[in-house]
């Protein structure tokens, strides 16, 4: 049933996001070409003076153009997936769905981890192909694949410190826990948000991420400023080593993730098992 549930999650989430990945693919394909046509044009004037015609001025226009609908597409896919995940828990969870989503015979723990995963599946989604189209931009803007033996260079440079496997090791865990506990976080917002406001759920869900912001923010200025007050600490901060430091950064965040992600989790699942007010 897990799976059936992430297919039918899947599909919903695919008719939000797909357009999205085709428009930016189209922008970053057009934007490639015609910088790689400027790129061109200006080699083969080999510093000469060439008589810019209207022609020239049109592919300038559009390069410029379809720059800025990229970089605005690059922008919107976060803000896309954010909104479709949003859009999908409210509508399955909180609205009139809710009330096929909880007769169906699978239990609560079974609907929050299939949302859960089909979040985390196209979070982790737009970012690749985010990044895919920035590459191929690059690539046919340049016009070669030179750039990668320096950027395989500098890896090879990182590798050669012993402690470069497990940092970043560290860093990919970390990365991949922010993916999944992120709508842990957005579930637990709204969960929350149906009981503050009913009438206005998505306002209620502002209200608390923004109160939890707040929360986060005190804390971190008392930790600063227990910081900057003992000695000690001061003193090992800034005699401990790069990589020792690095280390115990990522872990402390990993373990914050890992609670954050429980709470999250368990709050939402008595909050949608025992408070749910359906619209």
């Amino acid at each position: 049933m897990l799976t059936k549930i992430m297919k039918y999650e899947s599909k919903a989430m695919s008719r939000v996001l797909l357009p999205f990945y085709a428009a930016l693919l189209a922008s970053s394909l057009l934007s490639g070409l015609l910088l790689m046509f400027n790129r061109v044009r200006v080699d083969a004037s080999d510093g000469m003076h060439v008589e810019i015609s209207a022609a020239d001025s049109i592919v300038s226009t559009l390069t410029i153009i379809f720059i800025f609908a990229f970089a605005v597409l690059v922008a919107s896919i976060s803000i896309a997936t954010l909104i479709a995940i949003i859009q999908r828990f409210n509508k399955g969870c909180l609205g009139d769905e809710g009330y096929l989503t909880f007769t169906l015979p699978v239990g609560i723990d079974t609907q929050l981890w299939a949302r859960v995963l089909v979040s985390f599946f196209w979070t982790l989604l737009s970012l690749i192909v985010t990044g895919l189209c920035v590459f191929l931009m690059v690539i046919l803007t340049v016009g070669n694949l030179d750039f990668l033996s320096e950027i395989g260079d500098v890896v090879r440079e990182i590798f050669q410190n012993p402690n470069a496997p497990i940092i970043l090791t560290e860093l990919g865990v970390l990365s991949l826990l922010s993916l999944l506990v992120a709508p842990l976080g957005v579930y637990f917002c709204m969960s929350l948000g149906q009981i503050i406001t009913p009438k206005h759920r998505i306002v209620g869900a502002f209200i608390v991420y923004f109160g939890m912001s707040f929360v986060a923010q005190i804390l971190t200025s008392i930790f600063g400023t227990v910081t900057i007050q003992d000695q000690t600490l001061l003193d090992y901060l800034f005699t401990v080593r790069f990589e020792d430091f690095f280390h115990g950064f990522f872990l402390f965040n990993i373990a914050t993730l890992i609670l954050s992600g429980i709470v999250f989790y368990f709050v939402t699942r008595f909050l949608l098992s025992r408070k749910l007010n359906l619209e």
